[in-house]
């Protein structure tokens, strides 16, 4: 992603599928720019959303103005892009929060990471790193090998903090894959997915994309992307702590995305 100098001011449907964990009913709206949402979201042109940069000095929040094109793909279903009229693409976009405040954000982590089955990641600023209220990301699964392939199944994802622990998704399967066929649902083919050669930047496996606390609550914020298996499309999510249920760590903002990312469109419409 292309830095910006910290002087330049820069100016969703929840997809309802059958592996993701219940959502969470909140207002708040997060956009993926350059990307063929699904369905079309209530923005418009010439609206002002907060952007999250990477900058020359970190991650920083930042009010951006956006275009808005109507469009059908090559299958004839309706899709929306947003465009961020600034000098870089911002990671989201989010709308609904009009009490986040523009700067720097503290970020714990930022890259594609997948977490295979009994991973963990340790979320805390460098700063922080010996404080004993820090949270834990750890993945948990079954891998089996099936006709020459490394297969996952019952594939989750749970946050702990302190003496919570939440699922933020999971892909629902409950039998093991026997009989293994390409794009089967619920499985996670990681037979080209070895440390060497991760291929988690062509989107076909659940990674976390950035860890911070964007909404300034002192509690971890999370970023996702988490792809449909054997379907051309996948869901975003930013986890937020500040909107989270009594009982919750965060709350889940999703929106669809269809893939290719670029997909090319046959009609147009402002």
């Amino acid at each position: 992603m292309k830095r910006i100098v910290l002087a330049i001011v820069v100016v969703v449907f929840a997809i309802g599928a059958s592996f993701a964990g219940d959502q969470i009913p909140i207002a708040t709206k997060i956009i993926i720019p350059d990307t063929d949402l699904i369905p079309i979201s209530g923005v418009k042109d010439g609206d002002e959303l907060m952007g999250l940069y990477c900058s020359t000095v970190g991650y920083m929040l930042a009010p951006t103005l956006i275009s808005v094109e109507k469009a059908l793909d090559e299958f004839s279903r309706p899709v929306m892009r947003v465009k961020a009229k600034s000098e870089s693409r911002p990671l989201f976009l989010i709308t609904g929060v009009s009490n986040f405040k523009p700067g720097i954000v503290p970020t714990f982590f930022s890259g594609e990471k997948f977490l295979f089955p009994g991973e963990s990641l340790v979320l805390t600023s460098p700063e922080d790193a010996c404080s004993p209220g820090y949270s834990v990301l750890q993945a948990f699964g079954k891998a089996v090998n099936r006709r020459n392939r490394d297969l996952i199944y019952d594939y989750k994802v749970k946050l702990n903090s302190g003496d919570k622990v939440q699922v933020l998704d999971y892909y629902k399967t409950s039998k093991s894959p026997k009989t293994y066929k390409p794009g089967q649902t619920a499985v996670l083919d990681i037979t080209d997915h070895l440390i060497t050669t991760d291929l988690s930047r062509e989107m076909e496996l659940p990674i976390l994309i950035w860890a911070g606390d964007i909404d300034r609550d002192n509690n971890p914020d999370l970023f996702m992307w988490w792809p449909c298996p054997g379907k051309n499309a996948g869901v975003y999510s930013l986890f937020l702590s500040s909107k989270a249920g009594k009982s919750d760590l965060v709350a889940k903002t999703p929106v669809g995305v269809r893939l290719p990312i670029l997909a090319e469109v046959i009609v147009f419409e402002k």
